[in-house]
């Protein structure tokens, strides 16, 4: 405890006077005097606290007129209280909407760093300010410790805050600059003076060093920390270093007020605004993903649907091509069941067949009479199309050439079959027929719409083309047929076929023909039958390679026995079915 008598002199010269006025509360009156003695019994109790803290142990002592002195006490107060507004309500503002901004939308955490920041900064002016009105040194310690607590939390928000925008994890230096934080701190309550004073600003200038490396790292542009926050930090930072020189008493006072107020005011101002930037881009960009979810689950659902229809039309179009299938292999199978089982044997004559099918049910069908007299009729037709159509004509003209077979008239099977046709009015399916019979060494032939019959003369070695012009059947009736007649002699051989043979189609689209069809015949006709249909259909599969037909090969050829046979069952008949 410090305890004096003072006894002032105070000697002032009044400019117009030349002395000094002194205001006397007995009556009233200023006193002007040359010489004025002041007595003051002093005592200062917290002496001790006041040597720690540096802070002194006198006192302070203004003379003036009373009214003068309430004036510069209310000012003094009024612009106390305003800047505690100003400095306190401001920062916790910005706190208080922060912390909203965060709780509205969580995974910004920058927003409840920041408002940590401002609230430590509001906490931190709220207690220097108060150092003001302390009423001793003891309150004074109170508000100093409570401030730089506030301070060191600050800093360490800001600091954490950082991290946050440069968008790293959190490194280990963070802990141990908080641990140390705490350590300055308990030091400062515990030894409060010079000493603590300079740990302190160290500590606070290791934090703003460590703040400034981020900001450097992070980058001035605009999607980084932002230009206007940097230059809002760089103001603050500037300031609190100006305000630890002057706490240093490296630089005079020149302000009441601390100048790093206005700084972190600033910085505060900038930071917020670039917060609230980044909530509002965030939720534009949020906004704008949803429209593109939107639009995507749009398309995948369009496409979905799509592919549902799809995968739908698939699975029709596979049931009905297994329909369809079905009704072609039974289809195949009737047409295969109305070929003859058996071909005829005659002791004068040899046959041999060949039938190769298209992909769909053919067209094509043979079949083959024995007359009581041994004539044998031969028919050997061709349904346009395929398919269902081709497959009722087809056995339609085979119950009729069964029926009419040993009709003597050949032309007269073709305008019965035509009639026929007509009336079952299948469409537009028409029915080529060629009818070839041979009794004795006679052979006769009527065509409708079919290829000409090729015939071998044995003796002469030369290929004889038997064309006989006439319509389909089913196309007109009353249709002028003709009919060709020809002996037959030893060794002659005769060629019946259908279209699909000489109009094959090989890969580069070019055409089998006839006069390749006659050449091939020519030159294999002075063998058996069944060789024969074998050199043609080998030739014939040679020419299309892997290509599937497209129409249906049908081939029978009959060859004249060079002698005959010493018994009627001597004779062989060959005949060979291909079912593409």
């Amino acid at each position: 405890i410090a305890a004096a008598e003072v006894r002032l002199t105070l000697s002032a010269v009044n400019v117009r006077t030349g002395g000094l006025a002194l205001f006397d509360n007995r009556d009233g009156r200023t006193r002007i005097g040359p010489e004025h003695v002041l007595a003051v019994r002093y005592s200062n109790f917290d002496a001790a606290v006041s040597r720690r803290m540096d802070l002194g142990t006198g006192f302070y002592i203004e003379v003036a007129p009373l009214s003068t002195l309430i004036e510069q006490r209310v000012t003094r107060e009024r612009r106390a209280r305003t800047l505690e507004v100003l400095f306190t309500a401001v920062p916790l503002a910005f706190s208080l909407l922060h912390l909203f901004l965060f709780l509205f939308y969580r995974k910004r955490r920058e927003n409840l760093y920041f408002a940590l920041l401002t609230l430590g900064i509001g906490v931190n002016n709220y207690f220097d300010l108060q150092v003001i009105f302390a009423a001793n040194p003891g309150q004074r310690l109170t508000f100093v410790l409570l401030s730089g607590l506030s301070g060191l939390f600050a800093l360490l928000c800001g600091l954490r805050l950082a991290y946050d925008l440069r968008e790293v994890a959190l490194p280990k230096r963070f802990r141990v600059l908080a641990a140390a934080g705490v350590v300055v701190w308990l030091l400062r309550a515990a030894f409060p003076g010079a000493v603590t004073l300079v740990s302190t600003t160290l500590f606070s200038l290791v934090v703003i060093l460590e703040i400034l490396r981020i900001i450097v790292l992070a980058g001035f542009q605009t999607g980084g920390i932002g230009k206007a926050v940097a230059a809002g930090l760089f103001l603050s930072i500037l300031t609190i270093g100006i305000h630890f020189l002057v706490l240093l008493g490296w630089v005079p006072v020149f302000s009441s007020i601390p100048v790093y107020y206005y700084g972190v005011l600033c910085l505060l101002l900038t930071m917020s605004l670039y917060l609230s930037q980044r909530f509002a881009g965030a939720h534009r960009d949020l906004e704008r993903r949803l429209e593109e979810v939107a639009l995507l689950t749009e398309r995948t659902l369009a496409q979905e649907r799509k592919a549902q229809q799809v995968e739908f039309d698939r699975r029709l179009l596979e049931i009905d091509n297994l329909r369809k299938t079905r009704e072609l292999d039974d289809a195949r199978r009737l047409q295969l069941s109305m070929l003859p089982k058996e071909i005829p044997s005659l002791p004068h004559l040899e046959l041999a067949v060949y039938t190769q099918t298209a992909s769909e049910v053919g067209g094509d069908f043979y079949d083959f009479h024995v007359a009581e007299d041994g004539a044998l009729t031969i028919a050997i037709g061709d349904a346009t199309g395929h398919g269902t159509a081709a497959g009722l004509l087809v056995a339609a003209v085979k119950s009729l050439f069964t029926s009419m077979a040993e009709t003597q008239d050949l032309k007269q099977i073709l305008e019965e079959c035509t009639r026929v046709i007509k009336h079952m009015d299948l469409g537009p399916v028409y029915m080529a027929l060629q009818i070839v019979r041979f009794r004795g060494n006679r052979l006769s032939a009527v065509s409708a719409g079919m290829p000409y019959v090729m015939m071998y003369h044995g003796e002469s070695q030369t290929v004889e083309e038997i064309i006989l012009k006439g319509l389909p059947l089913g196309h007109t009736l009353n249709f002028p047929y003709g009919q060709a007649e020809r002996t037959l002699h030893p060794g002659d051989t005769v060629m019946m076929m259908s279209d699909g043979f000489p109009e094959l189609f090989n890969a580069e689209r070019e055409m089998f023909d006839y006069d390749r069809v006659r050449r091939c015949f020519r030159e294999a006709a002075d063998r058996p039958p069944r060789s024969i249909v074998e050199r043609l259909s080998g030739e014939a599969s040679r020419w299309r390679k892997q290509l599937m037909p497209n129409d249906d090969i049908t081939l029978v050829v009959v060859q004249a026995a060079a002698e005959e046979a010493d018994s009627p069952g001597g004779v062989r008949a060959e005949t060979t079915h291909t079912l593409a």
